[in-house]
């Protein structure tokens, strides 16, 4: 065992680097530590390993092999202390992770902390965890989680975003949760809410794999949970809106719940509520299989003569197979059946209805025209004769339609996907294409879900006012097409999307145009937040406009075998953002599209495909073009992990002094680089072909054969990862050098480095165009390493 502690020597700086050993380590990011861990081994460190005030650095920690156990930051953050945005990586073995202390107390912070457990069955905490002395991993006071991103990876893990217990005035983080692979469990929060603590609005994806999912937590006192989004991906899964049980005051969160495939079993809040505990409005989409449905609770187990009832929506569609709703209330609840087409009528369900011992039977196939006994809705505990047509929402019904308190919701033809056009106002407004509106996250009645059909060309224009705009739905689902639509946002800061928020099943984003306009905007070319299952992204045009503008050409995060679409973005004027496909990551096996990113004026950051490659995601074919002034282009992703693949990517810097990584900023484990192409252009140029070797384990990485470009003009460059046996340097378009001769006479050996004065081997001024290969001996240079006219 060894223990590694930043920021004490050998480690100096405020921002570490670690790597761990192939043994079980005990690894803490920050120089906070305790004494006792590892008398025999550990670093002199102070005794009371709290970090009270200050913010911690912000650490790259791999674990590497063995099970270890993980501080981001400190063994305790408190009064004024901030957790630092740590990346941490657990590596092989069964590893217990804590994105930043044991706990936090006080007015404490926990830092957004990126956490991926890797392979093995691992434990992992977005802020408070990884105990060794007794304690109980804790949020109290006033402290507050950070929003962080976790993701289990191969085997079956347990997660907790935040913590095991909040407490007092806690809050929990608005966190990202991904199982991956196994059966795995994932808390939203922790074990337990207590107090006045609240839960906070986390995304939960149990992946592949038979999986436990809880928005948030146990909720006792006068505790409260967070909105929610579930998913439980393949497999039999088991999703609770807050967890097992709500005692006291306890308020739940207004959550939206779904299966995915599998049978799974779905409850809106909690199994059991005591006392005077209020269940919340929840949405259940069980998804393919049969499924057993709970919009509030189990009524067998729970005693309800306080309890405050929830109003659920209940969301089926063609294909969702044997479900059962235990807890439906005629009085309250709601049944969403427009995604099955050909149910026109309530005459149509009673038609297939039958009661059955205690129960009602509607086979929803048979009502829609289709086979019966494939598609069936049992409702457990219900008389048919109380079954009213208020209690079902069919194709061709809209129920909520607000034109008032600033928001601005208008479609030409409110129950049909039209062609429409729509103008905002001066104010700022939320506007939808299609009819398929809103969503909790915008205050507003209706679940916004799209499952089947195409939704109109629609031209939406935002005019003034901070717009939000959607060119079709909230959520599309199963086989729904987004239209081909037309986005401008107008003045002002807007946030943009092509299609909708979030794309699951085999939903297909349409081929939009999106123009931002002045303001600094956000825009999405099909979903903002996720698209997963086998999705696919549309052939999208994003321009951003003025201002300093942030596009993504498909989502924020591609997962499972969803597919980004072939856009091209042009940042246009401002310091601009680009990602080709994800602003956030690709996993699973999802693919980048092979899109054409061009920065504009202004310092320019551009990625082809997403932030994050892991798992056996694929990067696409992209062309980056900096443009004008100093650009930083990443051909893949800044990251990129597990067996992930790069794809072979063109990149042109432009003007100004550019730095140019032909896949990734790092890379590790067993990812493959791809065959790019770098251009510098004028300026004095940084270019990678693959990756940083300083930050990256190549000793599994497959390297690619790249190519780079140079012309006269080009200014002061430097290769950082030449390779003499795979790479080429081309000076095709270098007038005046004809043969390694020339190149030859004009190198020189300089310390570690091996410096070439190109612009005198062309027979012209000295210094002025000179390249540098970085850690490379002149001797083994050869002309095998040039293309010469």
């Amino acid at each position: 065992m060894a223990t590694f502690i930043g920021g004490l020597p050998p480690l100096n700086g405020i921002n570490n680097t670690i790597i761990g050993t192939s043994a079980d380590d005990i690894i803490v990011g920050d120089p906070y530590t305790i004494s006792a861990l590892d008398p025999s081994n550990s670093v002199g460190s102070p005794p009371s390993g709290v970090l009270n005030s200050g913010v911690g650095g912000n650490d790259w920690i791999d674990a590497g092999g063995g099970s270890d156990v993980i501080w981001g930051d400190a063994l305790q953050i408190a009064d004024e202390g901030r957790g630092g945005a740590d990346t941490i990586a657990g590596g092989d073995g069964d590893d217990t992770v804590s994105g930043d202390a044991e706990m936090l107390f006080g007015d404490a912070r926990g830092g957004n902390d990126v956490i991926d457990g890797g392979a093995g069955d691992d434990s992992l905490f977005g802020d408070a965890g990884t105990n060794l002395r007794g304690y109980r991993p804790t949020i109290s006071g006033r402290s507050q989680g950070g929003d962080d991103l976790i993701r289990g990876g191969i085997g079956n893990d347990l997660i907790y975003a935040d913590a095991y217990l909040l407490s007092d005035q806690a809050r929990g983080g608005n966190d990202v949760a991904y199982g991956g692979d196994g059966n795995d469990e994932i808390q939203g929060e922790g074990a337990r809410i207590t107090g006045w603590a609240r839960g906070g609005n986390d995304r939960l994806y149990g992946d592949e794999g038979n999986d436990i999912v809880y928005g948030d937590s146990w909720l006792y006192d006068h505790a409260k949970g967070g909105e929610d989004r579930l998913y439980g991906g393949n497999g039999n899964d088991t999703l609770y809106g807050e967890d097992y049980f709500m005692h006291d005051y306890a308020r739940a969160g207004r959550d939206l719940l779904y299966g995915g495939t599998g049978d799974d079993r779905i409850f809106g809040d909690v199994v059991v509520a005591n006392d005077k505990a209020q269940c919340s409005n929840d949405v259940l989409i069980g998804g393919s299989g049969n499924d057993s449905l709970y919009g509030d609770l189990d009524p067998a187990s729970s005693a309800l003569a306080m309890v405050t009832r929830g109003a659920d929506r209940f969301v089926f569609d063609t294909g969702s197979g044997l479900d059962t709703i235990f807890d439906f209330e005629i009085e309250r609840d709601l049944i969403d059946l427009r995604g099955i087409k050909g149910i026109n009528r309530f005459a149509d369900l009673l038609a297939a209805a039958q009661q059955v011992g205690a129960d009602v039977v509607i086979d929803l196939g048979a009502a829609a025209g289709g086979p019966a006994g494939v598609d069936v809705l049992t409702l457990a505990a219900i008389d048919l004769a109380d079954i009213e047509a208020g209690n079902f929402v069919l194709p061709g019904e809209n129920l909520h339609w607000p034109d008032a308190g600033g928001n601005t919701h208008k479609n030409d033809n409110h129950n049909q996907n039209a062609d429409d056009k729509i103008d905002g106002t001066a104010n700022a407004d939320v506007l939808f294409g299609d009819p398929y509106t809103t969503g909790n996250p915008y205050g507003l009645a209706e679940t916004g879900i799209f499952s089947g059909g195409t939704g109109g060309a629609d031209q939406i224009r935002g005019l003034a006012g901070d717009d939000t705009i959607f060119g079709d739905a909230y959520l599309m689902t199963r086989n729904a097409k987004g239209g081909n639509d037309m986005l401008d946002g107008g003045d002002d800061n807007d946030f943009l999307n092509g299609d909708a928020f979030q794309m699951f099943d085999s939903a297909r984003g349409g081929n939009d145009t999106i123009d931002g306009g002045n303001g600094d905007d956000s825009i999405y070319g099909d979903a903002a937040d996720t698209m997963g299952a086998t999705t696919r992204g549309g052939n999208d045009v994003l321009r951003g406009g003025d201002g300093n503008d942030g596009l993504t050409g498909d989502s924020d995060i591609l997962a499972e075998k969803a597919v980004g679409g072939n856009d091209w973005l042009e940042g246009g004027d401002g310091d601009d953002g680009l990602n080709g496909d994800a602003a956030g990551e690709l996993r699973g096996r999802a693919r980048g599209g092979n899109d054409r990113l061009d920065g504009g004026a202004g310092f320019d950051f551009l990625i082809g495909d997403g932030i994050f490659l892991s798992d056996r995601s694929e990067g696409g074919d992209d062309r980056l073009a900096g443009g004008d002034d100093g650009d930083f282009l990443v051909g893949d992703g800044a990251l990129l992990n597990d067996t992930a693949k790069a794809g072979n990517d063109w990149l042109d810097g432009g003007t100004g002094d550019d730095f140019l990584y032909g896949d990734a900023i790092t890379a590790n484990y067993r990812a493959v680089a791809g065959n790019d192409t770098l251009i510098g252009g004028a300026g004095n140029d940084m270019l990678y072909g693959d990756v940083d070797p300083f930050y990256s384990d190549l000793s599994n990485v497959k390297r690619g054969a790249d190519q780079f470009v140079f012309a006269l003009g080009s200014g002061l460059d430097t290769i950082f990862d030449f390779e003499t046996q795979r790479d080429t340097i081309d000076l095709t378009d270098f007038t005046g050098i004809g043969s390694f001769a020339d190149i030859a006479a004009n190198m020189i050996q300089s310390g570690v480095d091996v410096v070439i004065d190109l612009g005198a081997a062309a027979g012209g001024t000295a210094g002025t165009d000179v390249l540098t290969l970085a850690n490379l001996n002149a001797a083994d240079i050869t002309g095998q390493s040039f293309d010469f006219a």
